[in-house]
């Protein structure tokens, strides 16, 4: 499970988000 709590994620659902995110968020953070 990723949202036990149907609210916050767990450390395995961070890392998922994180990952989905980076390479975005890199891009941003370079303009």
């Amino acid at each position: 499970k990723i949202m036990p709590d149907l609210l916050h994620l767990t450390e395995k659902g961070y890392t998922i988000w994180a990952e989905s995110i980076e390479e975005k968020l890199s891009e941003l953070m370079a303009e």
